[in-house]
């Protein structure tokens, strides 16, 4: 009975000293496999690098029609930052423009119209 009570403690202590060490060193739930090996001896981190570059590569040609595309946009916008290229509403500013201009031209007519109409009624008006 003395010796089962004496390994009791013992296992006792010694479970208590190895709870801290474990959380110590990491005892827990982990998700990152990068260090083990494949079934061909591989580390799984060398496989997924390669499997990235891989998928990297066939995507090359694509990030470079992307810089075309965006290097062409850039140039169209400082163009049409300039002046030089006409967008697609500058043909709607320039009819409104003009349609402006014509209305401001009748508008003035109507008006000279209209005074010259008044001098002629005031002249009827007044017996000289």
């Amino acid at each position: 009975m003395e010796a089962i009570r004496i390994l009791r403690r013992v296992k006792r202590r010694f479970e208590h000293s190895e709870r801290p060490l474990v959380k110590h060193l990491g005892g827990g739930k982990t998700n990152n496999f990068d260090a083990c090996r494949d079934m061909n001896g591989r580390r799984i981190h060398h496989v997924n690098a390669e499997k990235r570059l891989e998928e990297w590569s066939v995507e090359a040609e694509e990030r470079k029609l992307e810089r075309i595309a965006e290097a062409l946009l850039k140039k169209k916008a400082k163009e049409v930052r300039k002046g030089a290229v006409k967008g697609p509403t500058e043909k709607y500013v320039e009819k409104y423009r003009e349609e402006s201009e014509r209305c401001a031209g009748e508008v003035e007519e109507a008006v000279r119209e209209s005074f010259r109409l008044y001098e002629e009624q005031k002249r009827k008006a007044l017996p000289i």
